[in-house]
């Protein structure tokens, strides 16, 4: 990871994504809002590789031909099933909890939308 990246996690980047474990996933109900960030870290590993497969696949710009839709689609759809599987796995074995798969797919469209916002959008 770069410095500025490095320096995004340390600044906001974990703290968000802590919060967004929260309020969109939570599978353990009323918890205090810092509950996830020993998650974070496992949960953000797979959101790079899918924004960076999803720039050098348009080119960083806003390709939207039939081919390229068809291909971001299909890279969405991976990072989604990677992190339902990461979510389910943090459900189960860490909080002892039944997967949600409902909750989960949401949680990971959430965390895809969010991160690739986060990454073109202002530094602060």
């Amino acid at each position: 990871m770069t410095d500025a990246w490095k320096d995004w996690w340390r600044r906001r980047g974990q703290d968000r994504l802590s919060l967004l474990l929260w309020a969109v996933w939570n599978p353990i109900g009323p918890v205090p809002l810092d509950e996830y960030t020993s998650y974070t870290g496992t949960v953000v590993t797979i959101l790079p590789k899918a924004h960076a497969a999803d720039q050098n696949l348009t080119g960083g710009g806003n390709d939207f031909s039939d081919f390229v839709q068809r291909q971001r689609n299909k890279l969405s759809e991976s990072t989604v099933g990677e992190l339902l599987t990461v979510l389910a796995n943090l459900g189960e074995k860490h909080m002892g909890m039944p997967p949600n798969t409902e909750a989960d797919r949401r949680t990971a469209e959430t965390l895809l939308d969010w991160y690739d916002w986060e990454m073109q959008g202002p530094t602060d």
